[in-house]
């Protein structure tokens, strides 16, 4: 029968307070007094004044302890008292080995990179190199200073030296106040990982902070794995977390999940993937919801850039649930009634207006898309696109004296078709620009007389005070005027031709 697996922070007696596991755990418990302190968990083990500090804390040792006797007897029929006690023992038992290691480090010369090997190469009790290390840093002023003089002590160090200072600056990187002096301007939790994966792939950091640069240049010329992974797991922590990557507005978010995603993926780290493609997921389905979508499509938007919105979406999305959102919003486009005339040219150029519309059916070809939903999308919307083209063909230039009128202020009219219109110069004191929406009065000349009908405009573009813009009848009356109108104009064209 398999044996459960051990915790290997569970200290069985004194001497396992000092593994690498239980200075983990040290620093996860006690982080409120080592932040305050501006101690890692090695100071506090090997050094008589720091460990005496806690020690004489008040209660906040044996909250400490209680905190990991709770944690260590769940799931076992051991009481908690027992499980206190004995790790009181081991504190007591660690408080005076720290006072002798103290001792002997005071008296000590003062820490040099030759006597730190030397300490070092006693594989078989680390404890004084670590105690000659923790008073070197005594007498820093803060976080800063001390990873300096930690820095400063790989300058040619000897081999064995090299994964006891890498120990100890992992956790000068574990302890969040440190880690905020070295990733100093960093705005927002992109910037943060993607400076994290930086120093853990070795690369060059942007200059400006200079302990960031000590780390870059150390971290480039030798290859220390304690630090590198602190370094991931931050990284990992900030993808984890449920504050947004920048600004928190979804098309930013969805914006920064690209690079990041891209961050992580560059290679040369031992990174779990699955573990991340699934963090990326969820923070798609936070990202794009029924209530975002409106934002990340644009609401107001004219039609053609709502669908490449989509489309372009659909292609960058991951997650079963933010996928489906998109997936099912082409249809809800598509089946609009008046998509062919959402999709008629505007403006008179057009040919680009067709390039555009064949690109816009080249990248519902292109993209994700279940082949089912592919297919009808592609039907309805080549469908819609041939009615457009036909239906950009209806345009004219206006009558003289045809005009726009806009709350009192005439413009003269130069072209319109059933859906847009071109006027301007723009009157002094109309304030307009896209993708405004304004209401305006026309008056054109049709081959049946004068027309003079209200409508809904939305600013498509302004060169040179000549506005273009798309429009909607307010009367359904008047709207089926101006279609018979373009359709005999279109007859009469066919016949001509």
């Amino acid at each position: 029968m398999p044996q459960p697996r051990r915790d290997k922070s569970l200290c069985r007696d004194a001497p396992d307070l000092y593994s690498s596991d239980a200075r983990k755990l040290i620093g996860r418990i006690a982080a409120a007094f080592l932040d305050e302190k501006r101690l890692i968990p090695t100071e506090l083990l090997h050094s008589y004044p720091h460990a005496l500090a806690l020690a004489d804390a008040g209660t906040t040792l044996t909250g400490y302890v209680q905190q990991v006797a709770i944690a260590q007897v769940k799931d076992t029929n051991k009481p908690v008292g027992d499980r206190v006690r004995e790790l009181f023992t081991y504190t007591d038992a660690a408080l005076q080995v720290a006072r002798g290691l103290s001792e002997v480090a005071a008296a000590a010369p003062a820490l040099t990179v030759q006597r730190l090997g030397e300490l070092a190469a006693n594989e078989d009790d680390l404890k004084p190199a670590y105690a000659a290390l923790a008073h070197h840093l005594a007498g820093a002023a803060g976080w800063e200073e001390k990873m300096s003089r930690v820095v400063a002590l790989f300058a040619g160090a000897a081999t064995p030296a090299v994964p006891l200072l890498d120990q100890v600056l992992a956790e000068f990187l574990a302890r969040a106040p440190a880690l905020a002096l070295v990733l100093a301007g960093a705005p927002n939790a992109e910037a943060r990982i993607v400076g994290l994966l930086a120093l853990a792939r070795r690369e060059a950091v942007p200059d400006g902070v200079p302990l960031r640069t000590q780390l870059a240049a150390l971290f480039a010329r030798i290859a220390l794995p304690a630090c590198h992974a602190v370094l991931i797991d931050h990284a990992m922590q900030d993808l984890a977390a449920n504050h947004g990557l920048t600004t928190g507005k979804p098309a930013d978010e969805l914006d920064a999940m690209r690079r990041v995603k891209a961050a992580f993926g560059r290679g040369g780290l031992p990174l779990p993937e699955a573990v991340i493609a699934a963090l990326i997921d969820k923070r798609m389905t936070r990202a794009v919801t029924t209530e975002t979508l409106a934002d990340l499509v644009g609401q107001t938007a004219p039609m053609m850039f709502r669908l490449e919105r989509t489309i372009e979406l659909i292609g960058r999305v991951s997650g079963i649930a933010p996928r489906e959102i998109l997936l099912k919003y082409p249809r809800f486009l598509i089946e609009q009634r008046d998509l062919a005339k959402e999709l008629e040219p505007s403006r008179l150029d057009d040919e680009a207006h067709n390039a555009r519309l064949d690109k816009l059916v080249q990248s519902l070809l292109e993209a994700n898309v279940p082949a089912a939903r592919k297919e009808t999308f592609l039907e309805r919307l080549r469908a819609a696109v041939v009615q457009a083209r036909s239906g950009g063909k209806g345009r004219g230039p206006a009558q003289p004296g045809d005009f726009v009128m806009i709350k009192e202020s005439r413009m003269t009219l130069h072209n319109w078709s059933a859906i847009g219109l071109l006027f301007g110069p723009v009157a002094a004191g109309i304030q307009i620009a896209p993708p405004q929406q304004v209401r305006v009065t026309v008056s054109v000349r049709t081959d049946r007389g004068p027309l003079t009908f209200d409508a809904d405009a939305t600013v498509m573009r302004i060169d040179d005070g000549e506005v273009a813009a798309k429009y909607k009848c307010i009367k359904q009356a008047d709207d089926k005027i101006i279609k018979g109108y373009f359709e005999r104009r279109a007859q009469k064209k066919a016949q001509a031709s």
